[in-house]
């Protein structure tokens, strides 16, 4: 009886297919019911070879660049040979009447299985398990909407050109630079390649700008508020700020509001006195204690008028989804997690707990034919209710007990991984006083305070 031969990136895969499918006795290397083989790769099995013909041209030697082969040949990867034969062995079995690629659904998946059929030299038919998720029902759901080879056929091709690409700028490059550096005796590797070099020049430029950078003190202006309903904090800020205005500029136009005379102003913003980039710069940032302490004479102890109060209904439309990259900028934001250390949690979240849809995706929005899956998961789940408030001050207000907070810009230092790791995330309370009220949507409420 002719089966369907199941090829996965990865065993685990392999394990759920066949338990969503049921009927499977598992051997040493594959699943095997009545109607399907299973078996997997472990990640990429393949590299590019330079082709036999051009074996002769596959010297260090100038005179032998470019090396551009019209086709390319695979070579196993270092200790994947056994996997590779029972592959082949499998794709080559009689009884295996077509091939399903179970692959991750993406370029990388796509490409693993395509060098696989590649160095098998099979024409046997070929079909596409797409899945966004791996819980039991999705592959049973996956399994009755195979694709068909053809639809598949671009997202093959980009996946070899990009590979394909990085072999020749990576040969190449690498050949031409060390030849050059070392006058011609190659005797040690400059590595080039067309990701890993700009990313090490973003490395190396961040570095020597952590090296040059000087300290400068800064300084924050904060009160606290005190009105019939308690006190609360409050911080200064330039409400003019622009990051298109210089600091110089800045520096006048704050002069000439407090009337105060300071020839040196321009000197102190020189960066000999300290590193002074774009990055540091923000509204409640001041770069001259001058400054701050005629900011702070003028409103401590002083009444503050409620100049202009809004209140609005506004809606706010819900994020989108999360792609790999933004949600490891995210992890290591809040958590202190490095990209590796991300992408292993989304993958076991994926694969093993089957909680959410496939992670290694640069798309930030679900398929059209997921919405079933998105109402039926809904349906089963309880929606807890969001708080939806306000907040309302009453009372008079004035500004008490100014004081100046005074620092060192420490933005251009490094962050160890254990200070990382003892990051928490910070929740917010509102303060004593501070009303709720009930809403059909979040209302804002802005109060400005006039300046004395």
């Amino acid at each position: 009886m002719s089966k369907s031969l199941i090829i996965t990136e990865k065993p685990s895969v392999a394990g759920d297919i066949a338990q969503a499918l049921g009927g499977f006795k598992k051997g040493k290397d594959y699943y095997e019911n009545e109607k399907y083989l299973i078996s997997w790769a472990v990640g990429h099995l393949f590299e590019l070879a330079v082709p036999a013909s051009m074996k002769e041209q596959d010297k260090w030697d100038m005179k032998k660049l470019p090396i551009m082969p019209p086709e390319f040949e695979l070579a196993p990867a270092e200790k994947m040979g056994s996997r590779v034969n029972v592959l082949r062995k499998l794709i080559k079995d009689k009884n295996v009447s077509d091939i399903i690629n179970a692959c991750d659904a993406g370029r990388e998946g796509e490409l693993i299985f395509r060098y696989i059929i590649q160095y098998a030299g099979t024409k046997k038919p070929i079909k596409r398990l797409w899945l966004q998720s791996m819980t039991s029902e999705a592959i049973r759901e996956g399994f009755a909407r195979l694709r068909s080879d053809a639809e598949m056929q671009p997202l093959a091709s980009a996946a070899r050109s990009r590979n394909e690409a990085d072999w020749l700028v990576g040969i190449n490059a690498t050949r031409a630079f060390t030849l050059r550096l070392s006058g011609g005796r190659g005797s040690t590797v400059t590595s080039l390649g067309r990701v890993q070099t700009p990313t090490l020049a973003i490395i190396v430029d961040r570095e020597r700008k952590i090296q040059e950078f000087k300290p400068r003190e800064l300084h924050e202006i904060t009160g606290k508020f005190r009105a019939a309903t308690g006190e609360y904090p409050g911080r200064w800020f330039d409400e003019a700020f622009k990051k298109d205005e210089t600091e110089i500029e800045r520096t006048q136009r704050l002069l000439g509001r407090l009337e105060l005379n300071l020839p040196d102003a321009e000197q102190q913003l020189d960066p000999a006195n300290g590193s002074l980039w774009d990055e540091h710069r923000s509204a409640p940032r001041l770069w001259h204690r001058e400054i701050a302490d005629a900011i702070q004479r003028k409103c401590s102890g002083k009444d503050g008028i409620v100049e202009l109060e809004e209140k609005k209904p506004t809606t706010q439309i819900a994020p989108q989804l999360y792609d790999l990259t933004t949600l490891q900028r995210e992890a290591n934001n809040r958590f202190g997690f490095s990209a590796k250390r991300t992408l292993q949690i989304a993958q076991a979240l994926y694969e093993k707990h089957k909680a959410i849809t496939y992670p290694r995706t640069d798309s930030r929005a679900l398929p059209e034919d997921y919405l079933p899956t998105i109402r039926s998961t809904l349906a089963n789940r309880s929606m807890s209710t969001r708080a939806r408030f306000s907040t309302s001050w009453r009372g008079d207000l004035w500004p008490y007990s100014f004081h100046l907070r005074n620092t060192r810009t420490r933005l251009g230092s490094r962050v160890s991984k254990a200070s990382r790791s003892r990051r928490k995330e910070k929740f917010w309370s509102p303060p004593d006083g501070w009303k709720f009220m009930g809403a059909k949507s979040p209302v804002k409420s802005r109060r400005k305070i006039c300046r004395q």
